[in-house]
């Protein structure tokens, strides 16, 4: 993996973020979720697993 400045590394983390809340934003809205998940648990383990992953690069 090519190294990043501390600069891209926050522009990529936030793109990365608003991309997925705006994905689960549009899904929800278009009620793509037709499981029967409680929509704000999903949400909070997608965003505790990205955070995770933070961690670790």
């Amino acid at each position: 993996m090519k190294k990043v400045s501390e600069e891209q590394h926050t522009l990529h983390t936030v793109h990365g973020l608003r991309s997925l809340l705006h994905g689960f934003a549009s899904l929800e809205q278009n009620h793509g979720f037709r499981m029967q998940l409680d929509l704000n648990e999903s949400l909070a383990y997608t965003l505790r697993m990205f955070l995770h992953g933070l961690k670790l690069s």
